[in-house]
């Protein structure tokens, strides 16, 4: 009976323990769009215009943007790119790990709006509004994010 009850003793601090860093729920779904649907925004150069990442709690997410490149005349010149943000793990010992592989490389695009033609331009389901745009900075509104 003393060694049942010393055994108990010994192993209930124990299962209160968990062997996980972070605890966090698997498989939960993650969406983060920026910027809010019809807020005007200003952004500079190489500055990325909008954000979209979906995903479930895995190592990674897939990452979707669109980068102000400049103007020439009437035409605005913008920069796509989809790529992975890999999510490091820590273990129990504090060392952390990445994973093995990746679904996809970096992937990337140049696209083109002509004022001339509107002020509404998109890739990829994403839709913006130009309020104005110089060489160095663009003013725009978003109208849909990525689909």
């Amino acid at each position: 009976m003393r060694r049942l009850l010393f055994l108990t003793a010994l192993l209930i601090p124990l299962s209160s323990f968990s062997v996980y860093a972070d605890n966090q729920q698997l498989y939960s779904v993650s969406n983060e769009n920026t910027p809010v649907i019809g807020e005007v925004l200003t952004r500079y150069l190489g500055d990325k215009m909008t954000l979209q990442r979906t995903g479930k709690y895995l190592p990674c997410y897939v990452s979707k943007s669109i980068e102000y490149s400049g103007k020439s005349g009437s035409l605005l010149t913008f920069t796509y790119s989809e790529y992975m943000e890999l999510k490091s793990k820590v273990n129990q010992y504090g060392v952390r790990s990445y994973p093995d592989k990746i679904a996809r490389d970096a992937f990337t695009r140049e696209f083109k709006v002509d004022l001339n033609d509107s002020s509404v331009g998109g890739f990829k389901g994403a839709i913006f509004e130009v309020i104005s745009a110089d060489n160095v900075q663009i003013e725009y509104k978003m109208i849909r994010h990525f689909q």
